[in-house]
């Protein structure tokens, strides 16, 4: 498998699985979000984000991917050696977090765990949660006056 389609499926089911272990189950908003920061955040253009839609499609249909454990793994390996990229996952992590506006402990614990894997200290952390928060709000900006913007 292409490894940038490998990373966005691994991608989509971290932050799946954010907003899984907070008892919130599946989030459709927490899908289309993620999709969103892979093309974003990550460069994926519209046909990578349609194979990474098919085969994550599935994955959810048959219940046959790697164990978290692995993928998180594969995801530290991936992002522990640059700190602008593990920067950008963290945040994104953040923001996924923070999409239903109620951050719980589960979430909360599992991106710390995350950020301390990848080396970031609490201060490090806590730059990113404003990051994140400014983000958000740019976002929710963006949403409710996106039909003034004209893409023609």
């Amino acid at each position: 498998m292409n490894p940038k389609i490998k990373f966005g499926l691994d991608f989509m089911k971290i932050m799946i699985e954010v907003d899984r272990i907070s008892d919130q189950g599946w989030n459709k908003q927490t899908y289309v979000f993620s999709l969103f920061l892979l093309m974003w955040e990550w460069d994926f253009n519209i046909h990578e984000i349609g194979e990474v839609r098919e085969i994550y499609a599935k994955f959810i249909e048959t219940n046959n991917y790697d164990k978290f454990s692995e993928i998180r793994n594969r995801m530290t390996n991936y992002l522990k050696n640059n700190n602008k990229i593990s920067a950008r996952f963290i945040t994104d992590m953040i923001m996924v977090n923070m999409l239903d506006s109620f951050l719980t402990d589960e979430e909360v614990k599992l991106t710390v765990s995350f950020a301390n894997d990848l080396g970031f200290e609490q201060t490090d952390l806590d730059k990113l949660y404003s990051i994140a928060e400014s983000r958000k709000l740019a976002m929710k900006f963006l949403v409710k006056n996106l039909e003034l913007i004209n893409v023609n």
